[in-house]
């Protein structure tokens, strides 16, 4: 089997089923023998549904973990893929006619384990003015998931940005050296957590692994206005920094301090109409208490194993 193609899911029936019609075109332009594996994690909505009544030319492999985490979900339908190249993407983006296509054309003609592409920001209505005048765009790309090398189809140099889950590929060979993906970082139930997909690529980089910019292989993120609120900002803010601590402990311990600093600094630069600087400051406050946070469970669950 050339590729599998994996897709986890939580309580996203709607934009699932729009991801779904995307990928029926991809997977026929492919002409591949392949396999869509989706892993929902949990839902309580109608995925299942959803996923019963998509037909495609492949098999599609219904997996359902019950314990929250996207990083569980992953590790879970590693287990049951057999394609060749597995291919990841999210269940708020789109993917265009030849993603799949372009993907098993790179693996083919290269030498490389791992594989992205770029990710556009699909917006609810039209740009908002505080991003479209803000000259701090790249402040923003990790929370809209707008990733581009702006390049041809090249190999990886050290200092790229390492891709996103949303559009990646690794060859299914190399995962047992691996161990999977973390489950105690990235997305959950209650948080939108980052850097699971990153620190995958990171470690397949440090063990010698080699990667591949796909130039064409192109999918489009869906952005919700929920997304788009304050709050989602500081939330956003929260999940990193509860990473950053797991992931990343030379960083300084969180502070209250710095976090008010920050919305009073966010305030200041909202009353000088710079709305894109009062959001950035929001992400730097949510992650100093995301720090804090983080530390606070670490502490609690040192308390627990040593009782």
């Amino acid at each position: 089997m050339k590729f599998s193609i994996i897709v986890c899911t939580y309580n996203r029936s709607g934009p699932l089923k729009r991801l779904l019609d995307s990928l029926d075109g991809a997977i026929r332009h492919a002409g591949a023998d392949g396999e869509l594996i989706i892993a929902d994690n949990n839902s309580t909505d109608n995925t299942r549904y959803v996923i019963e009544g998509f037909r495609c030319e492949i098999p599609v492999v219904y997996v359902f973990e019950s314990r929250q985490g996207k990083g569980f979900a992953l590790n879970t339908a590693l287990t049951k893929a057999r394609g060749d190249l597995l291919i990841f993407t999210d269940d708020d983006v789109t993917v265009t006619s030849d993603w799949i296509s372009e993907y098993l054309k790179a693996a083919a003609a290269s030498r490389s384990e791992w594989f992205g592409g770029p990710i556009y920001p699909k917006w609810p209505t039209s740009i908002p003015a505080w991003y479209r005048n803000s000259d701090n765009k790249k402040v923003f790309f990790g929370y809209l998931v707008n990733y581009d090398l702006s390049t041809p189809s090249r190999e990886y140099q050290e200092e790229d940005p390492l891709p996103w889950g949303a559009s990646m590929a690794i060859r299914r060979r190399i995962f047992p050296e691996t161990g999977g993906f973390r489950e105690d970082i990235g997305v959950t139930a209650k948080r939108r957590g980052t850097g699971m997909d990153v620190n995958m690529i990171a470690r397949l980089r440090a063990a010698g692994a080699r990667g591949y910019y796909v130039r064409d292989a192109v999918c489009y993120h869906h952005l919700d206005k929920q997304r788009l609120r304050y709050r989602a900002f500081v939330k956003y803010g929260f999940s990193r920094g509860i990473d950053h601590f797991r992931t990343d402990q030379t960083r300084p311990r969180g502070s209250l301090t710095r976090a008010g600093m920050h919305v009073l600094k966010g305030l200041h630069q909202l009353l000088k109409g710079r709305g894109d600087n009062l959001r950035i400051n929001l992400i730097h406050a949510g992650n100093e208490i995301g720090r804090l946070y983080g530390e606070r469970l670490a502490r609690r669950q040192a308390k627990a194993l040593d009782s």
